[in-house]
């Protein structure tokens, strides 16, 4: 991987045996799905140098607020030393170059045509760093109709179809209520952005990655077009249900509390029934299968609702966790947070922040037995780094510096 010793972390990197350390990433994507990107890669020990707009990225401004901070802003730049730069200034332009002749990775998420205006499109920057891995992350990619488009991980979650199939028949479409479709294209960007570094590492090679968020979401989605294109059907709304098998759903228990319980198959459908003390549902012709159950699927649910409305909610998990059937509670974040399961695997982590004191955030997204992740800090306030970054490394003097914040450059 490309080393050189230019802007060489953060004072708050601790070091250690990191997956991706020494892989530097400059991050000059907005609001989510770029900026969570390159913190998932951060996790992983890449050294993130976040580019902010001197007004400061719009996630600085999204609900929900506490103390004036935005908390999207600090879940998504976790891990990431700032700098704030216009890059519509030419000195801006100039400075970034610079910033990029250091990197490995930029993550961006403007419309196309924008950096190429502001004169660091990939083809530029190439000429600083010939090795150079570029991430677009756009609603619907850098091609086609539709790429010029202004686009939010929303629309991709309505463009895919994911909107069609979530709720109930007789009542509209759902959008997830929080930002899924950009998470999961977060997700597939990181992916991208190891296998281009995989790629370069094999061959000595950079190159551009292209990803619309609405193009993950029909992978994740992938059941749907597969079933049109060979059935000629559509799949349509379910509620709780799922077409391939059953029970499968939420039910409420005597105490008010909800369990989650799928029934994969027909051996776990005799322990389902075991641990409900109900043998006879083995004899009854509409639930001896899968298909039988699919076929009669508003009778088994009604017989879950029943006995789960009848028995509290320890008591239904024991018989559950006794009898070996899949389940699990339908947690509120203050459950989630005192979870048994969570806090034993540590799957959030405590940081002191200077703004709010502590703040808790997910864990890192997997485990690896020979080098580790790492949540450091959570995300810290627009230029943290100025100072550091444009003096101790790019060399600018304290008048530079007052220069470029007096014409709004950074």
């Amino acid at each position: 991987m490309q080393q050189t010793n230019g802007w060489s972390g953060s004072s708050r990197n601790d070091g250690g045996n990191k997956l991706l350390e020494g892989i530097r990433i400059v991050d000059c994507s907005t609001v989510f799905a770029g900026p969570a990107a390159a913190a998932y890669l951060s996790d992983f020990g890449a050294q993130v140098l976040k580019v902010e707009h001197p007004d400061g990225d719009q996630a600085r401004l999204f609900e929900p607020v506490h103390k004036d901070i935005s908390l999207w802003s600090k879940l998504v730049n976790r891990n990431k030393d700032n700098v704030t730069l216009d890059l519509h200034h030419s000195e801006g332009q100039e400075i970034f170059r610079k910033l990029v002749t250091e990197a490995d990775v930029v993550v961006e998420n403007f419309r196309p045509g924008t950096l190429k205006r502001w004169n660091v499109d990939y083809p530029s920057l190439l000429k600083v760093n010939p090795k150079l891995i570029m991430l677009h992350v756009t609603a619907f990619g850098q091609t086609g109709p539709y790429s010029s488009r202004p686009g939010y991980g929303t629309l991709a979650e309505a463009m895919s179809g994911m909107a069609h199939l979530i709720g109930y028949p007789d009542r509209p479409p759902l959008l997830p209520p929080l930002a899924l479709g950009d998470n999961i294209g977060a997700i597939a960007g990181a992916f991208a952005v190891v296998t281009a570094l995989f790629h370069r590492e094999r061959t000595g090679q950079g190159q551009e990655i292209d990803l619309a968020l609405v193009e993950p979401l029909l992978a994740v989605l992938g059941i749907q077009s597969l079933v049109r294109s060979v059935t000629g059907e559509s799949m349509q709304r379910q509620g709780n249900r799922v077409n391939h098998l059953a029970p499968r759903g939420a039910w409420q228990t005597q105490d008010g509390r909800w369990i989650s319980v799928t029934v994969g198959n027909d051996s776990t459908f005799r322990s389902l029934a075991t641990a409900m003390a109900m043998p006879e549902l083995l004899a009854d012709a509409r639930f001896l299968t899968n298909r039988d159950r699919l076929a009669n699927v508003e009778a088994i649910e009604d017989v879950l609702a029943r006995w789960f409305a009848r028995t509290r909610y320890e008591d239904a998990i024991e018989r559950l966790e006794e009898h070996k059937v899949a389940h699990a509670p339908l947690y509120d974040a203050e459950q989630l947070l005192e979870d048994r399961q969570l806090l034993s695997r540590e799957a959030f982590v405590r940081v002191d922040d200077d703004e709010l004191g502590e703040a808790m955030l997910p864990n890192v997204l997997a485990r690896f037995s020979a080098a580790k992740g790492q949540v450091r800090f959570a995300g810290r306030p627009k230029g943290s780094d100025n100072e550091r970054i444009y003096r101790d490394v790019l060399g600018m003097s304290e008048s530079d510096l007052k220069q470029l914040g007096e014409s709004g450059v950074i």
